[in-house]
């Protein structure tokens, strides 16, 4: 795992980021769905918990 695939991981995390208080259907990128999932937070979500896991052993 490079830096420059960590930097825009963290980049939508932020991008996709809720308040408690916000409605989970608001669309955050172009490529967010109607139901308030999204690929691209997914992929970010996934490089994410793939550094902790290699971090944390």
């Amino acid at each position: 795992m490079t830096p420059v695939p960590l930097a825009q991981a963290n980049g939508l995390v932020e991008l996709h980021w809720r308040s408690p208080t916000e409605d989970p259907h608001t669309r955050k990128c172009p490529d967010c769905g109607a139901d308030g999932t999204c690929p691209r937070a997914a992929w970010a979500d996934s490089i994410i918990v793939r550094c902790l896991r290699k971090y944390w052993r």
